[in-house]
């Protein structure tokens, strides 16, 4: 009978409705009949991370900071040349082990990451362990060197998972063996010193070596030698000159310009690639102290 007269009342002030709203005055006129409710109030315990658009996500699951990559032109035996690509990767977070690391290669357009961020699908190479000596980074070597490539790295543990990819860009290829040769006529060095005087002549590719003195010396020494691009013996043979102070008592070497035997190399006939290296090393030696210096450089044989 109390109840039925609480009814009574609170239909009568249904009017003013408590704070709660009128769920909680539904809820209020069940319980009061002995009804129950199948209303429940549950708690949001996740924290939102600005790095974590997902607040359901685990802050122990790993979070990878964003990938950077390194490639380089590998020469090998017999032209068996490769590409090496290097990735590089780190936490934002340190997250708890055991700890899954793998690495994907493949075509940038082609290699895909599944939906759910734990799959890849049409990759060429897998790594499913970084390197031994460099466990932040993984390393594939692809025989195609000049192949840009997608690679995705994907880290787990029981908390979660994060995965990052990266394009990389082909290396340059190594320069060849003529890099930086420089045409005929030229000079090399500074003549008013020490130079190379490269001139033409017909076919002819013609080379001097040059030494110039403002001070009596006591010594002068220089030579001028060629070799092929890889280093071997050149087309015309090693040359030098040398003088000392001569006489009782000694007569010093005037000052002047002294010059090497002229040597030429016929574009017609030298075909060991397409440029020879020319050096000349001269040395000084008097009131004025002890002086040397060595010039080099790869000229065109056209």
């Amino acid at each position: 009978m109390k109840q039925v007269a609480a009814l009574i009342l609170l239909l009568a002030t249904s009017f003013c409705k408590p704070p709660g709203g009128s769920e909680d005055l539904s809820a209020l006129l069940i319980s009061l009949a002995g009804g129950s409710s199948n209303k429940t109030t549950t708690k949001n315990d996740d924290v939102s991370d600005p790095e974590n658009p997902n607040p359901s996500q685990s802050p122990f699951r790993p979070i990878l900071n964003d990938l950077a990559v390194q490639t380089a032109y590998v020469t090998g035996a017999g032209g068996d040349d490769r590409q090496r690509v290097t990735v590089t990767f780190s936490f934002q977070n340190v997250p708890p082990g055991p700890l899954t690391l793998k690495a994907y290669l493949g075509r940038p357009n082609v290699i895909t990451l599944s939906a759910d961020g734990t799959t890849v699908q049409n990759y060429i190479q897998e790594r499913l362990n970084p390197d031994p000596m460099f466990p932040n980074e993984f390393t594939f070597l692809s025989p195609e060197t000049t192949q840009p490539y997608r690679i995705f790295v994907l880290a787990s543990n029981s908390f979660g998972k994060s995965a990052k990819s990266i394009l990389s860009t082909a290396p340059a290829p190594p320069a060849g063996p003529c890099a930086n040769a420089v045409s005929a006529p030229t000079t090399i060095g500074n003549c008013a010193e020490h130079c190379i005087q490269v001139t033409t002549n017909g076919n002819l590719i013609e080379f001097r070596g040059s030494v110039t003195t403002v001070n009596a010396e006591e010594y002068l020494y220089m030579d001028l030698s060629s070799s092929t691009p890889s280093g071997g013996t050149g087309p015309f043979p090693f040359s030098y000159i040398e003088l000392f102070s001569a006489g009782e008592p000694p007569v010093s070497i005037a000052p002047g310009t002294y010059t090497t035997e002229l040597h030429s190399v016929n574009s017609d006939t030298y075909n060991e690639n397409a440029c020879i290296g020319i050096s000349s090393y001269q040395v000084l030696d008097g009131a004025g102290g002890f002086k040397d210096s060595y010039l080099f450089k790869k000229v065109i044989i056209p």
